[in-house]
């Protein structure tokens, strides 16, 4: 593998950004919004990583002809990449917050596509208004009851799921409400659609209730690809036939999503297994079984699923990424630079695989190479203070002094803006 040229260690090239960031996702670029987007949400953007699956999903899934509907757009990167695929004029996208919606009008405008945005919450009835609870985090509003209302209650306007899709002539719908899907699920008004994609929460609705919102959908003809799961992320289709392994396979997925978000990992890893055993052949078992095994804190076991894992998906950077996390908790951070190298091939400007390759560079006492990650991670997300905490130590180690003053003295002052917005 060509190695790229070493930088030339002078003054980091950024001092610590104000607002507005620069942002991007997917090769697009977005609008920044203090009131919504946090260092944690720049980083999840920059590495591609925000919405994966359903973005993922949608790839596979779309074709030529196909229109969209889409109800939870946030601020608009999945519509984004969808009218990429479709054009603009074949994607409609509703927003319940005010707030987000605002900001995915930006961002249509920013990149030139004109996909129709509508302020309103999809219910399966319809009706004046309902009340739309905003939570701290904007990516977790939801009418649903067990969801926090952290920043308040807001008073929304509805469409009835029939109107939105007779409106919208859409074909396929996408759902991200936090907990809404069970009720379009069971709703009588999915006759038009030929494909539903939905992320369905059972961290909101319990184990069970999520697979009843996947039966639901089975029920209306829409039946699973167990192919497509993808994290949180189901598809289900007329085209499917009724397959029992499919269902069998979803309510394991779901099951195991329950288990890992409480925190029985054993009773996960279970669950992950028998869906591999239901669905043979799909990467994102692997990539979950991994992530599974890691937080129980059993890295062989998340190394072998890695290796399948990466096997199956080679093409997929966080399939070297978690490979390389593998080695990092095993005790071989050499081994963790190769894997992190790899990853950074196939998504140079992905600052997380920067990120483990500094640090096990660093671990592996490899100060050219730490140093040489270091500056391309700071050069890459400037706004993330542990990331400037890399730089410094990397400085340090090669005997940079005052460089390594300059690094402490941005990662300091970024500690201190998150201290004072918090």
């Amino acid at each position: 593998m060509s190695r790229t040229p070493e930088p030339q260690v002078t003054a980091p090239p950024y001092d610590p950004p104000r607002r507005p960031w620069r942002l991007g996702c997917g090769g697009f670029d977005l609008a920044d919004d203090p009131g919504l987007i946090d260092e944690t949400i720049a980083l999840a953007l920059a590495n591609d990583a925000y919405e994966r699956a359903e973005i993922a999903v949608l790839r596979a899934l779309l074709k030529p002809g196909d229109r969209l509907l889409e109800i939870g757009g946030g601020f608009g990167v999945v519509a984004l990449h969808a009218a990429r695929i479709l054009g603009p004029d074949n994607v409609v996208s509703y927003e319940a917050n005010p707030q987000t919606a605002d900001a995915a009008a930006r961002n249509f405008r920013l990149n030139a596509m004109p996909v129709r945005l509508i302020q309103a919450a999809v219910t399966a009835q319809g009706g004046d208004s309902v009340q739309y609870r905003a939570n701290e985090n904007f990516l977790a509003g939801s009418l649903h009851e067990n969801v926090e209302a952290g920043r308040g209650m807001i008073e929304v306007q509805t469409v009835s799921l029939a109107d939105a899709l007779t409106d919208s002539r859409a074909n396929v719908i996408l759902m991200d409400i936090e907990g809404g899907e069970a009720a379009l699920a069971a709703c009588d008004a999915l006759g038009p659609a030929e494909a539903v994609v939905a992320e369905i929460h059972p961290q909101i609705l319990g184990a069970e209730g999520a697979i009843k919102a996947a039966e639901d959908f089975a029920a209306a003809g829409l039946h699973p690809r167990a192919d497509l799961i993808h994290g949180d992320v189901y598809a289900f289709t007329r085209a499917t036939r009724h397959d029992d392994a499919a269902r069998a396979a979803v309510a394991a997925s779901l099951r195991a999503a329950a288990a890992h978000k409480a925190g029985d990992y054993a009773s996960a890893a279970e669950q992950m297994r028998a869906f591999i055993d239901l669905a043979p052949g799909n990467p994102d078992a692997h990539e979950r079984l991994t992530q599974i095994h890691l937080a129980a804190g059993n890295p062989e076991s998340a190394s072998a699923e890695a290796e399948i894992f990466h096997r199956l998906d080679p093409a997929n950077p966080v399939s070297s990424y978690l490979a390389g996390v593998c080695e990092m908790r095993r005790g071989h951070p050499a081994a963790a630079v190769k894997y992190a190298e790899a990853a950074i091939a196939l998504a140079p400007a992905a600052p997380r695989y920067r990120h483990m390759a500094c640090q096990a560079a660093h671990q592996a006492g490899m100060t050219g190479e730490a140093l040489r990650h270091a500056v391309r991670l700071a050069e890459l997300a400037p706004y993330a203070a542990n990331h400037i905490a890399l730089l410094q130590r990397a400085y340090r180690q090669a005997g940079l002094k005052e460089l390594a003053a300059h690094a402490a003295g941005w990662a300091g002052a970024l500690t201190s803006r998150a201290s004072a917005k918090g």
